[in-house]
């Protein structure tokens, strides 16, 4: 099964290159990943490369829908919508998915 990707931003932002794109998983899931790599980082968190996943279950996507505002609606189309561009949509969706309780797994690699 081939890996549907949506790429919602991928540049550089002075020093740093940012990738951060979602992905559905095999069990009909989502997940927003970002991998941030770059001197400045270094300062922060001690490496100067970062990977975040934040994964949220097929059983919660309705629910996140919901949060998103359109509980019908798909919610990677959702999440492509309002987090394109946004190099921070890990740490705003996190925002929300705590707002609206929607169940969801973080890591910091």
């Amino acid at each position: 099964m081939a890996t549907e990707e949506i790429v919602l931003f991928e540049d550089r932002i002075d020093t740093q290159r940012v990738r951060v794109w979602l992905e559905r998983t095999a069990a009909g899931g989502i997940m927003l990943l970002s991998h941030d790599i770059g001197p400045k980082l270094e300062r922060v968190f001690g490496d100067d490369e970062i990977e975040t996943y934040l994964e949220i279950d097929a059983a919660d996507l309705p629910a996140l829908s919901a949060a998103l505002g359109e509980a019908t609606a798909d919610p990677m189309t959702l999440l492509a919508e309002r987090y394109r561009d946004d190099t921070m949509a890990t740490t705003h969706l996190r925002e929300l998915l705590a707002e609206h309780k929607v169940p969801h797994r973080f890591n910091l690699v």
